[in-house]
């Protein structure tokens, strides 16, 4: 589990103790300014462990389908020789679909790496946008290959979608809070901790319980 969930529970528990804080020996004014002084201290403390925002969410894939093109002489001769067994299925009627299906490793790799090979070929992606979807429709099939190099890009590009899952959680709960969207991506990519972090569910308004206590921290 990651240290999210801590961060958040120090933090509602720091503005409670700051929202409480009441020292007999002090003046009001002064337990006010005590009271603001360690709710600041809790909302730096968490600020520091927000995650910063990924800058892109499919950079990994897009990596991966990047190099998957044929480069060597030899890799062109590997994708040639398997876009060519493709090619003689298509024409013979089956659909590209099934063919994906049921291709092994080598033949799924050709196919994210030259999606233009089958090009003018009856049932092949249709132009660049086509042959962009059926890139990432391979490399979604690539990635469910234990070990595979496909399977780790994915799991990169998971981790950065748990992490801006966080992110945006995170800096929202001292703004307007967090939207149900992002509660709801959260809770799926990460139930175990969500429910850490939110044992009795979604604080209250975390800015207005802050705006209290600093209106008492002013003369």
């Amino acid at each position: 589990m990651t240290a999210y969930p801590s961060a958040i529970t120090a933090l509602v528990q720091g503005l409670a103790a700051a929202d409480t804080f009441n020292d007999p020996d002090l003046t009001r004014e002064a337990n006010g300014r005590k009271g603001a002084e360690l709710a600041q201290a809790a909302v730096e403390t968490f600020t520091a462990a927000i995650p910063p925002a990924p800058a892109d969410l499919g950079a990994a894939r897009a990596e991966h389908i990047a190099n998957a093109r044929p480069k060597t002489a030899d890799q062109i001769a590997v994708t040639r020789f398997e876009l060519d067994l493709v090619k003689d299925k298509l024409a013979a009627g089956q659909r590209l679909g099934e063919i994906v299906r049921d291709s092994t490793e080598p033949t799924l790799r050709a196919l994210e790496g030259v999606p233009d090979g089958l090009t003018g070929v009856k049932g092949a992606p249709d132009g660049p946008k086509g042959a962009q979807t059926f890139q990432e429709q391979v490399f979604g099939i690539l990635a469910q290959i234990e070990g595979s190099d496909a399977q780790i890009a994915a799991q990169r590009d998971e981790a950065a979608q748990l992490q801006n899952a966080w992110h945006r959680v995170m800096t929202d709960l001292l703004g307007a809070g967090p939207s149900m969207e992002d509660l709801v991506t959260l809770r799926t990519r990460d139930p175990e901790g969500y429910r850490a972090a939110f044992p009795r569910g979604i604080p209250s308004s975390l800015r207005a319980t802050l705006r209290d206590i600093e209106g008492r921290a002013r003369p």
